[in-house]
């Protein structure tokens, strides 16, 4: 099955399936599509996307799978590079576990995404290892590392700080004439990142997300002008609202705990 439209980004052929949702009416409820990943013409990459319908919404991409094989969920920005990946999109605590399950989301952390774990027995870990509303206020340690979870049925978040472990054990040994039990060592200059460069990239990212989505709403926009037959123009509208116009990105300074262990930034919050 082939789109007709114009090579452009995000055009394509999208398969929905539907019924009927109360006496009479019928909606769809979720798709599956097959589009083009960007506006360059003559490059045929293409993404792979799951949609689904909220109640009184419109079908919505809630999973991606880009050109490369990396997989986004919740978001529609996935790794760029590198081997298969699977990126999701910052949320809220999942509610409504059911029986015999456990899983992951993201979640917010003092103004940085974190990855976090759940299970049956009301356990929330977060399993990215640095809690910046913990850390950020402890005493500096050779090791940003802080093990946390939230016990729901206790009633209490527990807090296990490896980084003062590590220096308590390491002064221990030391005093004993015993090597540290700790190596730091330099990364090779390639695998050390820079943090405002990599927020300009994140921020000219999401500028072409704008700019492509507005493009894509505004064509839609002619088509829809364009068409007589009320059918065709009910689901050219239907596409055009599905499509969400990001919000701009606004640059993030590194957390504290980072700047005390040395990561540089000329970025000034706002």
């Amino acid at each position: 099955m082939y789109g007709q439209a114009a090579q452009a980004i995000n055009v394509g052929a999208k398969l929905n399936f539907g019924g009927t949702y109360n006496a009479s009416s019928q909606t769809d409820f979720g798709g599956v599509w097959g589009l083009k990943e960007n506006g360059t013409s003559g490059n045929s990459a293409g993404y792979l996307a799951l949609a689904s319908v909220p109640n009184g919404g419109v079908t919505t991409e809630r999973m991606r799978i880009d050109s490369i094989g990396n997989v986004g969920i919740g978001t529609t920005s996935p790794p760029t590079g590198g081997g298969a990946a699977l990126a999701l999109a910052q949320g809220t605590q999942p509610t409504g576990i059911g029986a015999n399950t456990a899983g992951i989301w993201v979640q917010d952390i003092a103004g940085t995404a974190e990855l976090m774990g759940f299970d049956e027995a009301g356990n929330d870990v977060q399993l990215t290892a640095h809690p910046a509303d913990i850390l950020n206020l402890a005493p500096l340690s050779k090791v940003a590392w802080v093990y946390n979870w939230k016990q729901h049925y206790e009633g209490k978040r527990h807090v296990v700080n490896m980084g003062a472990i590590i220096d308590f054990i390491e002064a221990q040994m030391l005093t004993a004439g015993k090597p540290s039990p700790l190596t730091v060592q330099d990364l090779p200059p390639e695998e050390k990142w820079d943090w405002d460069a990599d927020q300009e990239t994140r921020r000219v990212a999401r500028e072409d997300q704008i700019t492509a989505a507005q493009s894509r709403i505004a064509k839609l926009n002619e088509q829809i002008a364009a068409e007589t037959d009320l059918e065709k123009k009910a689901r050219l509208i239907e596409q055009r609202d599905a499509f969400k116009v990001p919000s701009l990105y606004v640059k993030k300074r590194p957390q504290k705990y980072l700047v005390d262990r040395g990561v540089k930034s000329a970025i000034v919050e706002v």
